[in-house]
């Protein structure tokens, strides 16, 4: 449960405000005026105005990063699609400065890339090929959930939340991220060891 000092700059999600205000995204960001036992009073843009919520559902900072992985074969039919329309969604949810992309295909610029970004962001989302638990990269090269867990861990240690759009990468691929199951690519949220 995320706590929050007075002045501190927090985001709420607009759906658990009663009113039904007009907002260009899903979370909006406001600062926090008083805490309470186990909630927390927030000055909200957008006529919005003061709103108690629950200190478990305020967010301190939302960050999200699409990592897509491509094979030189499906970048332009398959992956880059996918990857610009889950752009469009994230804009939806956070402005266009806390959503970033970078296209990649090996796993010396993923793990490059995540020790430069990690710090930026607290959400990755990675789009790409998957097969039998491992995540595919450009030539071929296969990389499992626990090596590329072990890798980001000793890149930076601090928790990051990870959603893969990768085909047949779910329960097998150990810790790292969860998804689909069969062929398609819709998942769901599996936590890096130590996350919180």
């Amino acid at each position: 449960m995320p706590s929050a000092n007075v002045g501190e700059q927090v985001y709420v999600p607009v759906a658990r405000i009663d009113a039904e205000p007009n907002t260009p995204f899903a979370l909006v960001r406001g600062s926090v005026v008083e805490t309470l036992d186990r909630s927390v009073v927030v000055d909200l843009p957008y006529g919005i105005g003061q709103v108690t919520v629950a200190s478990s559902l305020i967010h301190k900072d939302v960050g999200v990063c699409v990592l897509r992985i491509g094979d030189m074969e499906t970048e332009d039919t398959l992956l880059n699609p996918i990857a610009k329309s889950v752009l469009q969604y994230l804009r939806l949810l956070v402005p266009d400065d806390q959503v970033n992309y970078i296209p990649l295909r090996t796993t010396q610029e993923l793990y490059a890339l995540y020790e430069l970004l990690a710090p930026s962001f607290t959400h990755f989302v990675i789009i790409g090929h998957g097969a039998d638990g491992n995540l595919i990269f450009s030539c071929g090269q296969r990389e499992s959930g626990a090596d590329i867990a072990a890798n980001f861990l000793a890149r930076y240690p601090q928790p990051r939340k990870f959603i893969s759009l990768c085909c047949h990468t779910g329960k097998s691929i150990g810790g790292f991220v969860g998804v689909s199951t069969g062929r398609g690519n819709a998942g769901h949220h599996r936590r890096l060891p130590g996350d919180v």
